[in-house]
């Protein structure tokens, strides 16, 4: 988190398979991501850091089984040039007028009308997705909360 506000982190620019990743992280979080069902496209690529796509993946799932309701699926697809993961559950959510907060700095349950501790993972996953060239976003539709991460879709220059 310190490299990050220092603007001193860096990240790697290689191809990360979308689904593949996200199916290697609900399979390391054992038991618990039995809640989880997947919907991957095998072939959506895009363009990243493996190692900290997995750790925003890790972080959003981590907090769809502990703060939203079942069911909870992740599903993938390519979406306006972006490899897309969207992690949806059946919680409560977050205020809309509330919700861009919850991805600050050391935001807090408290302040953003959610129970329990948001801190800074949110805010690390819109980064590392930032710093990737891709995005991190929340909404509500349909009775479900649902975070959307994207990073640029691997483009083949012939």
């Amino acid at each position: 988190m310190a490299r990050a506000e220092l603007g001193e982190l860096g990240v790697a620019s290689v191809p990360v398979n979308v689904g593949a990743n996200v199916a290697q992280v609900i399979e390391s979080m054992g038991a618990r991501a039995r809640r989880v069902t997947f919907d991957g496209a095998p072939s959506v690529t895009g363009r990243g850091h493996p190692a900290k796509y997995r750790q925003a993946m890790r972080n959003l799932l981590s907090n769809a089984l502990t703060h939203g309701g079942d069911p909870i699926r992740v599903d993938v697809i390519s979406s306006e040039g972006h490899a897309v993961a969207r992690i949806i559950d059946h919680g409560l959510g977050l205020p809309n007028d509330l919700a861009e907060s919850a991805f600050n700095q050391y935001t807090t349950g408290t302040n953003v009308g959610a129970p329990g501790n948001i801190g800074v993972g949110l805010w690390i996953c819109r980064e590392l997705s930032r710093l990737m060239g891709g995005h991190l976003e929340y909404r509500r539709q349909d009775n479900e909360t649902v975070f959307e991460a994207g990073i640029p879709l691997l483009s083949l220059r012939l």
